[in-house]
């Protein structure tokens, strides 16, 4: 499927067409990064929302640096879907991304989003590939598709999710028991469970493999690769699955693929990787029979 590439829609006056929401613990090398790449953004109407839940003083600054930039800062308590639901709250786009703070935008990522959503009022959520130095960051299809139950794992990584603000205004917020700095045993899950409640409620979402997001690949962040982050991030998709009632063959592959993965990198001589893998494994179990 081919969309137009023609103008844009200016946007509204007073009304910027995009609202970024970031959620952000003033990494600043990072932040840097992520202004740079949206002051080179083809497309300027929009606004980007900083909920900064360590140092604003320091954010501020940093901002400061960018007046080209339509950047609001605020604040709220740590948690990653707590800030974005401040975020949301603050967001006047018809368009809402969530960018994380370590992230970047290629220069036609916002262009291309808002050239989607206008050529397809019926669409609700745009997906794009989160791309790391080392390959992308999910084994997404090849081609465009539209997200179901089935492909929202291999489609569905917050940096690349893009929201239409009548459907975010249906949908309400991110769970806050799910998700980085959320307090409990959960930590990620939150994006996939906002698509599939939009899928509950029959709205359109759609993969785009030509919506690009930059990402620092795991083995470039510290820690992400250990058990506990492993453990983690499990017990968040196993919580996913078993809240949106997943059959009990999705559950078993869910468990199992992971530790066929260890295997793998345990055969190749990666025991760190077999260890995460294997926490992986552990974490989703947690989540689809235990609480909180």
């Amino acid at each position: 499927m081919r969309w137009p590439m023609g103008d844009i829609d200016s946007g509204r006056i007073g009304r910027p067409r995009v609202s970024l929401v970031t959620g952000s613990l003033f990494r600043q090398v990072f932040l840097e990064r992520l202004f740079g790449s949206l002051e080179g953004q083809r497309f300027s109407d929009f606004e980007i929302i900083v909920i900064e839940q360590r140092d604003e003083d320091g954010i501020r600054r940093l901002v400061a640096r960018f007046p080209g930039l339509n950047v609001t800062v605020t604040s709220s308590d740590r948690g990653l879907s707590r800030a974005r639901n401040v975020g949301l709250r603050e967001a006047r786009g018809e368009i809402i991304g969530f960018p994380d703070d370590d992230c970047w935008y290629s220069p036609g990522t916002i262009s291309r989003v808002v050239r989607r959503f206008d050529f397809d009022p019926s669409l609700d959520v745009l997906c794009g590939r989160v791309l790391t130095g080392t390959g992308p960051m999910l084994n997404y299809p090849r081609g465009p598709v539209r997200i179901d139950r089935s492909n929202v794992w291999h489609t569905v990584v917050s940096p690349g999710l893009f929201v239409r603000r009548s459907a975010v205004d249906a949908i309400g917020d991110f769970d806050e028991l799910l998700g980085v700095g959320s307090g409990t045993q959960a930590g990620s899950g939150e994006e996939t469970d906002y698509v599939l409640r939009a899928l509950t409620q029959g709205r359109r979402a759609e993969f785009d493999p030509l919506v690009h997001v930059n990402h620092p690949s795991p083995e470039e962040v510290s820690n992400r690769l250990s058990p506990a982050v492993g453990l983690s991030y499990g017990f968040g998709m196993g919580r996913v699955l078993r809240d949106h009632d997943y059959s009990l063959s999705a559950r078993m592959k869910a468990v199992g693929r992971p530790i066929a993965g260890a295997a793998v990198a345990a055969v190749r001589g990666d025991a760190p990787l077999a260890q995460f893998r294997v926490a992986v494994a552990r974490g989703r179990f947690r989540g689809l029979t235990r609480g909180l």
